[in-house]
């Protein structure tokens, strides 16, 4: 086989790796998702999530992509808008929430 003919199929075999991780991450990233949605967190990218102070608020929340903020384990460091602090964010189940817990963040959700 030629010098040229061996590149060929080196490049050829890389293609196909990479997109077989492209795809490999994009089905773990929708399956991962569809989980948190039969856990009970909500559906879509935007999750509640609330702070180690307490406080809760929507997160644009992918998983396995995290946009804004810095994965530790099964929890986010980003910033709270709510208590204007730096703190590690868990999503919140949305069972078991009251008309007053429901109210308070959708003020907060329309920007009030």
């Amino acid at each position: 086989m030629s010098e040229l003919a061996n590149r060929v199929q080196v490049g050829w075999i890389l293609v196909v790796f990479l997109l077989l991780v492209a795809i490999l991450n994009i089905v773990f990233i929708f399956l991962s998702n569809k989980l948190m949605e039969w856990r009970g967190y909500g559906s879509g990218s935007c999750r509640i999530v609330q702070c180690s102070s307490g406080h809760r608020f929507p997160m644009m929340w992918v998983s396995g992509l995290p946009l804004t903020a810095v994965r530790v384990g099964v929890t986010r460091l980003v910033h709270c808008p709510v208590g204007n602090h730096w703190a590690l964010v868990r999503p919140v189940k949305s069972d078991g929430w009251t008309s007053a817990d429901r109210a308070e963040l959708d003020k907060f959700s329309n920007g009030s």
